[in-house]
């Protein structure tokens, strides 16, 4: 396993890894399909998939290298757990859909083979009035390289296909040895024109598994104002929110906050607060046209641990120096009904607010934990 880890056998060479190696096989543990937190179907702590899903989540934060060795079977084999072909398959169902989302699966040769061609790559800015050019070196072929770019650039053009988002170009499909072009846009509008992809592309072979049915809630407010849907990690991970101002935790969090498939992960102690801005810093941002806050929440371990909910305003006129408004929602949270996807839907009157200027908001905090935890945030928005 070391050797597979860190080296590519096509070579017989030391490979560069530069994220974390996690290492996990059938030897480890009781294999099948189920998916129970600690506590719950006859699992006191929680059953296989649901700790390797837990395992992957976390290294997804900095990212990492995740290799899992499967027997073809141990049904018979002394000393390890018995578990059959037909239990290797629903553990693969159960977690293989669940880490779609932050994960990409290859062989260990293949990855070897990218990390090669990523550190050989080179980049290049220059900027000219308002245009910026990236000239990326590719020594080496390379499949699907991501780049960072500010969120404010413009995508204009690229001489090879790509997907382009605020703050991220994804060179796609299988990229020869040679020189890439991109341009963008650092102020003003352009049209935007970009090459199809290289039609060249890997060989895949796809293997259709039964996804579990997870849902998320969906709210259909009217006329809204979206304060974050958390449906854009490269976004949060920029720590700006849906009305693209500033969203943190000031490092309180016992673990980096992370927005995961649709919804953020808080991971909580006493002294934790999170909090996103309503508008820009020393302006009175009028959401008085509002008379709800709403949002919803889900604890992944089933524990329902109390919080505060604060609104912070600003003096009218001047729109300087902060107020906070707070409201405990313990009681709410310890009576909201949960829907069978375990999300609570909680709906917040602004006069519960007491005190609070709706025509000068500045920004709304979580804050107050009771105790340490998790808790999954899947909107928040005003109505």
């Amino acid at each position: 396993m070391p050797f597979q880890q860190f080296y590519n056998s096509a070579y017989n060479q030391v490979v560069d890894v530069l994220e974390f190696p996690l290492s996990a096989s059938d030897e480890d543990g009781v294999m099948n399909g189920d998916f129970y937190a600690p506590g719950s179907g006859g699992y006191p702590d929680g059953s296989y998939a649901w700790n390797q899903y837990q395992c992957i989540q976390m290294m997804a934060k900095y990212g990492g290298q995740y290799t899992f060795l499967l027997h073809t079977t141990t049904h018979t084999v002394p000393g390890l757990q018995p578990s059959t072909f037909a239990d290797k398959l629903a553990f693969q169902q159960t977690l293989t859909p669940l880490v779609t989302n932050v994960s990409y699966f290859d062989t260990m040769g293949g990855r070897g083979d990218f990390r090669n061609a990523r550190i050989a790559s080179g980049i290049d800015i220059s900027i000219s009035g308002n245009v910026a050019t990236v000239t990326v070196t590719l020594p080496q072929q390379i499949i699907d390289l991501t780049l960072r770019v500010p969120t404010a650039w413009v995508f204009v053009s690229s001489t090879v296909g790509v997907k382009a988002t605020p703050g991220v170009v994804i060179l796609l499909n299988i990229v020869p040895a040679g020189t890439v072009i991109l341009k963008f846009q650092t102020s003003g509008t352009v049209a935007v024109t970009t090459n199809p992809a290289p039609g060249h592309a890997p060989t895949t072979t796809t293997i259709s598994m039964a996804s579990p049915t997870i849902p998320a809630p969906t709210p259909t407010p009217t006329n809204p104002r979206m304060v974050d849907d958390f449906s854009d990690p490269t976004r949060y991970s920029n720590e700006e929110n849906a009305l693209r101002f500033y969203t943190g935790d000031d490092h309180t969090v016992t673990e980096r906050t992370t927005v995961q498939d649709d919804w953020l992960l808080l991971s909580f102690n006493t002294a934790s607060y999170w909090y996103t801005l309503l508008g820009a810093s020393n302006t009175c941002n009028d959401y008085s046209q509002f008379t709800k806050l709403n949002l919803a929440i889900r604890y992944p371990t089933n524990k329902r641990i109390g919080f505060n909910m604060v609104i912070q305003d600003t003096t009218s006129g001047t729109c300087t120096g902060i107020t906070q408004h707070s409201f405990n929602v313990t009681s709410l949270i310890n009576s909201a009904t949960a829907g069978s996807d375990g999300w609570l839907h909680l709906t917040l009157p602004l006069t519960d607010f007491s005190g609070a200027n709706l025509k000068s908001l500045s920004a709304i905090s979580i804050a107050g934990f009771v105790s340490s935890g998790q808790v999954e945030v899947d909107y928040i928005y005003f109505d």
